[in-house]
């Protein structure tokens, strides 16, 4: 198998190899072809998982500390964020 070239569309990739013992291309794909979103909400979709999987560890380190809050009598995970309020100022 050898790589031909890479084909790109924003953020989607093609990848073609070729076989020379069969005589066939293939074609990888950072996207189904027949499910390829526009690019902007592929981005937003991408990000909300990475989102996702930080907060899913977040509350697992929360709970591995035992840092857990009491609401309703339902014990809930939390962490303690800092911020600086540094804003950029027009």
């Amino acid at each position: 198998m050898n790589f031909v070239k890479e084909e790109t569309t924003g953020l989607h990739s093609a990848l073609y190899f070729h076989c020379d013992n069969c005589d066939k291309t293939v074609v990888l794909s950072s996207d189904h072809p027949s499910k390829q979103k526009d690019v902007n909400k592929s981005v937003v979709w991408g990000y909300l998982n990475t989102v996702q999987k930080a907060g899913k560890e977040k509350k697992q380190h929360a709970i591995d500390k035992v840092n857990l809050t009491v609401v309703d009598r339902k014990e809930i995970p939390y962490i303690t964020v800092i911020v600086n309020g540094g804003w950029s100022k027009p």
